[in-house]
């Protein structure tokens, strides 16, 4: 995050982009197990936690990121399982349609 000359690179005003990421992401953890939430908050999480990369507070953009990507990761194995079972007939679904 310095140039040749030792001068930080880094732009200012960002850091609250890396803070969101990883509130983004905290909250992301207790999202994937509804994937019509937990989809979109994934998506913000990991755009905002890619623009806070550039701030100084690098750690938590990676923090930020790091969460975002496991949880989207969670949703899609929350999501596929729900379709495999469902097309299975080893889950019932919660209601039919008549």
């Amino acid at each position: 995050m310095h140039d040749e000359q030792g001068r930080s690179t880094a732009v200012p005003g960002m850091q609250k982009t890396a803070r969101s990421s990883v509130l983004c992401g905290i909250i992301m953890l207790g999202a994937w197990v509804l994937p019509m939430l937990a989809l979109p908050l994934g998506i913000a999480g990991l755009t905002i936690g890619i623009f806070g990369w550039s701030s100084s507070r690098r750690d938590l953009a990676r923090a930020g990121l790091f969460l975002n990507v496991l949880g989207l990761g969670l949703a899609g194995i929350n999501m596929f399982l729900a379709v495999y079972l469902t097309a299975t007939g080893k889950l019932e679904p919660l209601f039919t349609l008549r």
